[in-house]
């Protein structure tokens, strides 16, 4: 389990596009834009989206030059001023010309309000939209604007690795999210006017690594609610039964232990494979504990009744530990391989059929039922042997003492039966002694 821990954290990579299915339209799209932006490794993609903090638009001149200093500002001080606007410059939504060349507007404002009307507005300092002012030139279209989105894309350069790409992206992301994070320029990031959020490929990776993470809490939960559950059945059962030992709690408890440490070894072999460790990995554990745990069941509930049938008869035969497992073995051990191969092979089918994080999970999953199998043939069968031998002790030393108390009744009855007898008799003699005298 340490090991397995070591290596799964050492490798632990997450891949975004790997849910989208096997020959999908966007992975060829994917490729293309790698092959553009990053043919050299992975390329440099951040989305900076800032929001007005009072809900307002994001034209208003403090705004937009807070964020970036561009035409529209330009335009903005021009109409203020009753100065002729800029023809190079034609802010419309959604293609706006500047310089003579038309670009779009549509990747990079959203929650827009447009007035088509022919009056003319401007951005008032004061409000949280345009308004009407007949004397002010034409500025835009765009009446509100409630996010200004900008795309940073960055080329990889040869000598640029990737985790170096991906340190710069948490970087930028850390810059805005936390304020009292330093960053290379020494200088933190902190307004009164906008809320700024950031998204790249490396910060929705690190957050499904903090979901996927997230579920080792409900896995200890799950685990103890299980051993307790365990627990009880077995010990109420073997009451039941009349075949209560403190072993019996041993049992108990390794049948729900044993699928962790073959999800554990599963994982090992894994990285050690080459097979990199993905957030969705961690449901593995649920999965194995929920369906391995239920052979252990059949195992513990065949060998209950076998020993009952056994005191019930006890010949030489059955009282070896080599005749009891093999009675458990011959009952339950083909329902445990048929449901083991049932769920191997159809990972086997999910492992070819789907995207390549559910592929990692088959396979994950997979192995893992392979290795809960070994497992409990060898390791939990062994335990119930060495249990096994202890109930068979205790039943001979049971039986002994039965033995003995039986011989000690049946002394005690033929001394009672001979004193009776002889006292009978003696008492004939006598009486027929004193009759002749």
């Amino acid at each position: 389990m340490i090991f397995a821990d070591k290596k799964c954290k050492k490798n632990q990579r997450d891949d975004i596009f790997g849910y989208s299915p096997y020959g999908a339209r966007a992975r060829t799209e994917l490729q293309r834009y790698e092959e553009f932006f990053g043919n050299t490794g992975l390329g440099m993609a951040v989305g900076i989206f800032a929001l007005a903090k009072d809900g307002g638009t994001m034209l208003r001149s403090e705004y937009l030059k807070e964020v970036i200093d561009q035409g529209f500002e330009i335009q903005t001080k021009l109409a203020e001023s009753n100065q002729p606007l800029s023809p190079k410059m034609h802010l419309h939504y959604p293609i706006s010309t500047l310089f003579g060349r038309e670009f779009s507007l549509q990747n990079n404002f959203f929650g827009l309000e447009l007035n088509n009307e022919t009056d003319n507005f401007f951005v008032s300092q004061n409000s949280t939209k345009l308004s009407k002012n007949r004397g002010k030139k034409h500025v835009t279209n765009m009446e509100y604007v409630k996010m200004v989105v900008f795309t940073l894309r960055a080329e990889h350069q040869i000598g640029w690795e990737d985790t170096d790409v991906k340190n710069f992206e948490m970087g930028v992301v850390e810059f805005f999210k936390n304020p009292y994070f330093l960053t290379l320029i020494r200088r933190n990031y902190h307004s009164k006017n906008l809320d700024i959020y950031v998204l790249s490929r490396t910060y929705v990776e690190e957050e499904v690594k903090r979901a996927g993470q997230s579920l080792i809490p409900y896995v200890s939960v799950g685990f103890f609610i299980m051993l307790f559950c365990s627990v009880i059945g077995v010990v109420v059962r073997a009451y039941y039964l009349k075949q209560h030992s403190t072993d019996k709690i041993l049992l108990a408890l390794a049948s729900c232990i044993l699928p962790l440490l073959a999800c554990g070894t599963a994982l090992a072999l894994m990285t050690a494979m080459g097979f990199r460790f993905s957030s969705i990995l961690c449901v593995i554990p649920l999965l194995v504990l929920a369906i391995g745990i239920d052979s252990s069941y059949l195992m513990i509930h065949e060998w209950q009744r076998i020993i009952q049938q056994c005191r019930e008869n006890p010949t030489h035969e059955n009282s070896q530990i080599e005749y009891r497992i093999a009675e458990v073995l011959s009952e339950v051990g083909p329902a445990i391989m048929i449901s083991a191969l049932t769920n191997m092979l159809a990972d086997a089918v999910g492992a070819f059929t789907s995207s390549p994080e559910i592929t990692l999970l088959c396979v994950g999953n997979l192995l893992s039922m392979a290795v809960v199998f070994i497992y409990q043939m060898t390791f939990y069968v062994g335990l119930m042997s060495l249990i096994g031998k202890k109930e068979i002790k205790a039943e001979e030393k049971k039986r002994k003492n039965q033995l003995e108390i039986e011989d000690a009744k049946n002394v005690e009855a033929r001394r009672i039966e001979f004193t009776v007898s002889f006292s009978f008799r003696f008492k004939i003699v006598q009486k027929k002694f004193t009759k002749n005298f």
